[in-house]
């Protein structure tokens, strides 16, 4: 742990929240380097990207702000919640959401059309796929209820059958560490890059279950599936081999296909946004930070990536930010970002992302310059553009 020679105080500006900072070092007997966490100083911040217009976003009874692209956004959000996104002609989606430790949470959600149900009569002679427009929305997986093979337990089918396939809005996970495990009945969960609504539901299926296929064109041999329902419950005879998931649902509801994933490295880096000269009193910088996650996979449609944005929300974007340093003394800043690089493994498949966390700012000024003791003021603000 770092030894502080000198404190500093921060002050929220509009949130009337003082917090207070501790200098990392002292060069000479009067040149002295400040670190203040510039988040902290910063409301909390929802930030939601949904893959269509005209939707409604709520989090708890509070509705958030659409901008561009689609982004909806909320300042000042609760640091825990229920996250619901719905349209009219679309499957609705809640999440729950914990910021934890973090100051911005992102999240991707990708709608999919209602579908339209087959009725018994035709699922009895005809096995029921997701719709043509569901395999557009899904990057062209199709799935298979196999109906002419299977004989219901127990349950009203007369509403119909139907099977939809999409990328479900991911709950909030917190920061991963080496050796988590991303699997049913792990203390970490277990991520979903796509789910099954299947329908009607309730209704269960005699034997094994109703035989379901799901052709994934973006996956590769040698990764590890699962397939859970709501309760983590697995689904039976899952297999995967060129390209095509199968296993036997012992009932219709909301089936999550799971990659089994672990975490075997996490690296904490820095990166500078940017530097400067300080002037004494109050210097207002300008600066982007990012949010979200990078990573070299650069297929937006392979399953790992979209395992990537189920876990750690939306691909790396960059926001505007401003904040005023109130400095006793002419000197400089570094602003600067934390990062951290996690290692993943899936089966014999190994990949990697990074994700973008606190912002901070190291002060260095000579305190024989300013006269007195007086602490480094820090007014944050910004936005998400």
């Amino acid at each position: 742990m770092k030894k502080f020679f000198k404190s500093a105080a921060i002050l929220a500006c509009g949130f009337g929240l003082m917090m207070t900072a501790t200098s990392c070092h002292k060069e000479a007997d009067t040149v002295v380097t400040e670190t203040v966490d510039i988040d902290k100083a910063s409301p909390k911040v929802l930030m939601v990207v949904v893959n269509q217009p005209g939707a409604t976003v709520k989090y708890g009874t509070k509705t958030l702000t659409a901008g561009a692209g689609n982004v909806y956004t909320l300042e000042g959000a609760a640091a825990k919640g229920k996250l619901t996104i719905t349209k009219a002609g679309y499957l609705d989606q809640t999440i729950d959401v914990d910021f934890g430790s973090r100051n911005v949470v992102t999240l991707d959600v990708a709608l999919v059309a209602a579908p339209t149900p087959v009725s018994p009569a035709v699922a009895a002679t005809t096995d029921v796929t997701n719709s043509t427009g569901n395999q557009g929305e899904s990057d062209g997986v199709v799935a298979t209820l196999g109906t002419t093979s299977s004989t219901v337990a127990s349950g009203d089918d007369s509403e119909g059958y139907s099977i939809v396939v999409y990328t479900p809005a991911a709950g909030t996970y917190g920061d991963p560490e080496e050796g988590d495990e991303y699997k049913a009945g792990s203390s970490e969960g277990y991520v979903a890059p796509y789910a099954l609504n299947c329908t009607p539901d309730g209704v269960t299926f005699a034997g094994d279950g109703i035989p379901v296929t799901v052709k994934i064109p973006e996956a590769e041999d040698g990764l590890e599936f699962d397939v859970l329902d709501k309760d983590g419950k697995s689904a039976n005879n899952v297999a995967f081999k060129d390209n095509v998931l199968s296993a036997n649902l012992q009932h219709f509801s909301i089936w999550s296909i799971i990659l089994k994933t672990s975490v075997t490295k996490v690296q904490k880096d820095n990166t500078v946004l940017t530097t400067g000269s300080l002037t004494a009193g109050k210097n207002t910088i300008s600066y982007k930070k990012y949010v979200g996650f990078d990573t070299t996979i650069t297929n937006k449609k392979s399953i790992l990536y979209k395992f990537l944005k189920a876990l750690l929300g939306v691909a790396k974007r960059q926001n505007n930010a401003k904040t005023v340093i109130d400095s006793p003394a002419a000197g400089s800043y570094v602003i600067k970002q934390v990062t951290k690089t996690y290692t993943f493994k899936c089966g014999n498949k190994s990949f990697q992302a990074t994700t973008y966390g606190k912002v901070s700012a190291d002060v260095t000024y000579d305190s024989a310059d300013s006269g007195s003791e007086e602490p480094i003021i820090v007014h944050s603000g910004g936005s998400n553009e």
